[in-house]
């Protein structure tokens, strides 16, 4: 099967865009289920959390004959 690069490229940015935008709403999900004093601190907590596993995404790519770019 054969794939062209850019199609393939699009969907993953897509697919990354669909997944960020569905976790960031989880620190507001989580905040308004709590307690209305810790709220904020959840909100934060939820956040750094969230942005600490976006950042260590990482796509590693290979070409053909096995080496990475």
């Amino acid at each position: 099967m054969v794939a062209k690069i850019s199609g393939m490229l699009d969907l993953i940015r897509r697919d990354y865009a669909e997944l960020r935008l569905r976790l960031m709403s989880i620190p507001d999900t989580l905040a308004g289920k709590v307690d209305a004093k810790i709220s904020a601190r959840i909100r934060d907590v939820a956040e750094e959390q969230i942005r600490a596993a976006l950042a260590a995404l990482v796509a590693d790519t290979e070409t053909d004959d096995g080496s990475k770019e």
